[in-house]
């Protein structure tokens, strides 16, 4: 006499052979079931509603923890809401003198930086005015082209230098008008 098991199993390796998705789909879940039933010897129905029962019981924990949560979230969004309004009204109000104040020096600031960059500019073109003059002079004049090509350079190294000190003279108009323009409008003086 054979043994059931080998011939159980080399009726499957030979349906396996044949038909290979067969097996996967039709007799592993069959395969499976028989095993469980064994296993379990017809405690499924039992087994089944205590999973029910347990999954009943996580619901009911999370409905309840969901609530808690969403009643806690509430609170914190009414206490956030009024600290934001109690920190706009002292923070405002107790800066705001110190606000104008300053508001008023970057004004002045800005005021006098402006007019030195006005003042620069026309300085600067009168130089250069005054530079290109002397050297289209100079060259119809036939004064010594050596020297006026040297005189020339050294202006133009003094014309660099004044236009160095011109756009810091202007960044800082900018920066000072950016400060006063960036104060709130009810704080502006």
């Amino acid at each position: 006499m054979q043994n059931p098991n080998a011939v159980r199993e080399n009726i499957i390796k030979q349906m396996r052979d044949i038909y290979p998705g067969i097996y996967d789909r039709v007799i592993a879940p069959i395969r499976s079931y028989v095993a469980f039933k064994e296993v379990t010897g017809g405690a499924l129905p039992e087994m089944l509603n205590r999973a029910r029962q347990d999954t009943d019981a996580v619901l009911t924990g999370t409905r309840t923890a969901l609530e808690a949560i969403h009643k806690n979230k509430e609170e914190g969004e009414r206490i956030l809401a009024a600290m934001r309004e109690a920190s706009a009204l002292s923070g405002t109000s107790k800066f705001a003198g110190i606000f104008a104040a300053q508001s008023k020096i970057h004004k002045a600031a800005a005021i006098l930086w402006g007019t030195g960059s006005v003042v620069a500019a026309i300085l600067i073109g009168f130089f250069l005015n005054h530079i290109l003059t002397q050297l289209t002079d100079a060259l119809r004049g036939g004064d010594d082209v050596k020297i006026t090509l040297q005189v020339f350079l050294a202006k133009v190294l003094l014309l660099s230098f004044f236009s160095i000190v011109f756009y810091q003279i202007v960044k800082n108009y900018n920066a000072n008008m950016h400060l006063y323009t960036q104060q709130a409008p009810d704080e502006q003086p």
